[in-house]
């Protein structure tokens, strides 16, 4: 009996060691592969991860001039920016900004007649109105489906982009010019454990260094209740973090995260269609998996330059219909 259980512990560790190097192998291909389309970001995103490099970083930046930004053409001239940077400081997050209806209205025109792409596969394309069928060809469910090219495809998210009023904000925030760098418009589906990609829908708590300074809007284009899949952060986890925190390779366990911060610094994120949110991305975060009703979101990414890394563009000829393609 004891030999039994002494067997499978070993069993037990071997299995975690072996995923624990499989996560180290993946991260440094993605670093070499991010290293060879930018040298520059890698650098960045390795030195960034220490606040006080951060900081020092944004002291001997361009002060950004803050008279280019015309409140009074924001689509979002009700909001107190101050109120604003002043929560991003203190929590690494702010919750309050909502899309104008009009706004809303047109993204989710443009989400219904416009092919999204299962499980990032380009290969997999199909309206959201087909995704039974589209699942039916694929012989296999969908965790997400991601739009590619939002950017440009889009008018009202490109209007977005270029909101004064959103740019304010994160040059007061950032301490310097705010330049948009990637928009990203994604569902999330409710499927069994089993068939959810943990790793293709961020559902494990990580924070992403984008750059020393930099600053992500977040916008519910669905209703997002505990059962829709809502966005957690932990508050203040943006400039206090463990250094093994700070350095590790491998992916952390929710329970490894949590324990480093009290109960009343996580937030579950819930809201209306056309709610949002706007969020330090050096803040743990996570996505979490819809039970009952999909889940659409868009994504706005700000920072002091463009590296051209984790874009959501895709050259339109690579992009195929699963229907189209199957033929």
């Amino acid at each position: 009996m004891k030999t039994e259980m002494k067997t499978s512990y070993q069993t037990t560790n071997f299995l975690r060691s072996e995923k624990k190097l499989q996560e180290v192998i993946s991260r440094l291909q993605a670093y070499y592969s991010h290293t060879i389309t930018n040298p520059q970001w890698t650098v960045i995103s390795i030195l960034s991860r220490f606040v006080f490099l951060r900081n020092l970083i944004k002291l001997l930046s361009r002060t950004p001039k803050l008279n280019h930004y015309d409140l009074h053409k924001s689509l979002f001239q009700e909001i107190d920016v101050d109120r604003v940077v002043y929560s991003l400081n203190k929590y690494g997050c702010y919750l309050g900004i909502k899309l104008p209806k009009i706004i809303y209205q047109e993204i989710i025109m443009f989400a219904m007649s416009t092919d999204c792409y299962g499980n990032l596969d380009s290969k997999c394309g199909f309206l959201y109105s087909q995704k039974k069928q589209a699942e039916k060809k694929h012989k296999a469910p969908f965790s997400t489906a991601t739009y590619f090219n939002i950017d440009i495809l889009c008018p009202a998210i490109k209007r977005l982009s270029n909101d004064p009023g959103i740019k304010m904000i994160a040059a007061k925030y950032m301490k310097t010019e705010p330049i948009f760098t990637d928009a990203r418009l994604w569902w999330t589906f409710p499927v069994n454990k089993k068939n959810y990609d943990v790793s293709k829908t961020a559902s494990f708590f990580h924070y992403d260094p984008d750059d020393y300074s930099c600053l992500r809007f977040f916008f519910y284009l669905t209703d997002v209740d505990l059962q829709s899949g809502p966005h957690i952060c932990i508050c203040g986890s943006h400039i206090k973090k463990k250094i093994t925190q700070i350095v590790s390779l491998t992916q952390r366990t929710d329970e490894e995260v949590l324990n480093s911060y009290s109960h009343e610094d996580v937030l579950t994120i819930c809201g209306e269609a056309g709610s949002g949110f706007i969020e330090d991305p050096y803040c743990f975060h996570k996505a979490t998996r819809p039970l009952l009703k999909d889940r659409l979101i868009l994504q706005l990414r700000f920072a002091t330059r463009d590296y051209g890394i984790l874009k959501s563009s895709k050259n339109p000829y690579l992009l195929k219909n699963i229907f189209e393609h199957s033929q």
